[in-house]
């Protein structure tokens, strides 16, 4: 299931075992799309990543739509954790600031004292109006706010 891509051809895709870093996707591909994916897994500086052979594209193939998991809870304290690099997870925090980059929204928070800057948000999931700074916000991964579907 890929719950995160953009417009450079990256993606983080998760199944029951975790997520993974995939690089060089099919264009078209979305949140929410169900892929079958064929490649070699390496490390890579944080998370685990999906190359395909000498490190060529892998092969990609969308089968369908479904569901975006359930996320990990970032337990208070454990955000700097590199085990949940790549995971498709949840934090609650107050927010600090909202940027706009690149057509989507950037958060930064204070999580149980600790500042993170959440990763790229679909533009629209979260907007200044409905997220003052000091206000109280759960975040979902790189998810768009609402519905688990995204196709």
């Amino acid at each position: 299931m890929v719950t995160f891509t953009d417009d450079a051809g990256l993606a983080f895709i998760a199944d029951d075992t975790g997520g993974v870093y995939v690089d060089s996707t099919p264009p078209g591909l979305k949140q929410g799309d169900a892929v079958a994916v064929r490649g070699v897994t390496a490390p890579g500086r944080s998370v685990t990543i999906i190359d395909g052979p000498e490190n060529a594209a892998p092969e990609m193939k969308v089968i369908g739509c479904g569901l975006l998991p359930e996320p990990l809870v970032i337990p208070p304290g454990k955000v700097a954790d590199l085990a949940f690099n790549g995971q498709w997870t949840a934090l609650t925090g107050r927010v600090l600031r909202v940027s706009h980059a690149g057509g989507r929204a950037v958060v930064e928070l204070d999580a149980a004292g600790q500042r993170v800057r959440g990763g790229c948000i679909a533009a629209g999931a979260i907007s200044r109006r409905a997220s003052p700074r000091g206000s109280r916000s759960g975040g979902s991964g790189i998810r768009s706010a609402a519905a688990r579907s995204a196709c």
